[in-house]
Order: C-alpha cells, then structure tokens, then sequence
C-alpha cells in the first residue's frame, strides 16, 4: 500500500505491506496502554515496526510523533485516605518506541516527538503548529502530494481525501 497523498490511517488497519519508505512525511499519533504496551487494535503494526528487518530504508522519509499517555496513576488507598499518586514507569512508552524504530530505520525527525499528559492540548496545538511551521521548508515532491486536497488552519487540518 503506497499513500502518496495525505490521509488519516488508523494504526490497527495498517499491515506489513504499508510501504512506509515510499511515504515522504509520517505523522504518528499513539497512546500506550498498561504496562507501556501499544493499544491492543494497533499491535500487529507496532511489533512489526519495532521488529524493524522488513521496514526498508527510510532515509527519504520525515516523521514526527505525538505520543499520549497518563504521568501519574491516582488512587485511592483507602475510601477515607488521602489520594495517592506515583508515576508510571513506561510513559508515552509506545510513541517513544515508534520514534526510536523510525530512527533506527534511517528516518528524520523533522519535528521533535512530544510526550502528552492526560490530553494537553497546550502541547498538542504547539505540536502541530510545528509540524505546520516546518512542512514548507521540507523540500517535499510536489509532483506526489495533491496540495489542492488539503486545507490549513491554525488548529485543524482537513483532509478532502478519504479516512480509513
């Protein structure tokens, strides 16, 4: 599967025929569940990602990830006690492994990755003002994005083309 055009992919729909070094520009959005585990619909994906000896040469390819996860777990230790918070070990642990697998596999990251707690959409809008501020100047080939489908705003992209 070659893309060559800007979509939205759910993780858990992609396989190991998603030629992700014919791509010019990646964009991963991913959360990580319990013990630093990717969600259970995108793990065939990510195992084969973090696998990484059939991914190819992406040294033609720019990324960026934008990692969701929870710092601290809260809990009640008893039903009249204080709340209780220590930090979980593995956070943001599945969009720093997909990260690390792009590198790995000679991808630039054009935006540095972020971590988000507990959705902050601070961080989320300043990543992708990043991810917006940085395109331009990515010398990307024109000739494979349809540039007349995609329509910029300062907090939202919409995508003409069709989302799977």
């Amino acid at each position: 599967m070659v893309l060559n055009r800007p979509v939205v992919l759910n993780m858990a729909r992609l396989t190991k025929e998603c030629d992700l070094a014919a791509e010019q520009i990646l964009l991963f959005v991913c959360s990580t569940q319990g013990d630093g585990v990717p969600p259970y619909e995108a793990r065939t994906f990510c195992e084969w990602l973090f696998d990484g000896s059939e991914i190819g040469d992406l040294s033609q390819t720019c990324f960026s990830v934008c990692a969701l996860g929870d710092r601290y777990v809260h809990r009640q230790l008893q039903p009249t006690a204080m709340w209780s918070y220590r930090s979980y070990a593995h956070f943001c642990r599945c969009g720093k492994r997909v990260a690390k697998a792009m590198k790995q596999n000679g991808a630039h990251e054009f935006v540095p990755s972020v971590k988000v707690d507990k959705e902050d959409w601070t961080v989320i809008h300043k990543w992708i003002a990043e991810v917006m501020t940085a395109l331009p100047s990515l010398n990307l080939n024109a000739s494979r994005i349809p540039f007349q489908g995609i329509y910029f705003t300062p907090r939202f992209v919409k995508l003409r083309d069709r989302c799977v």
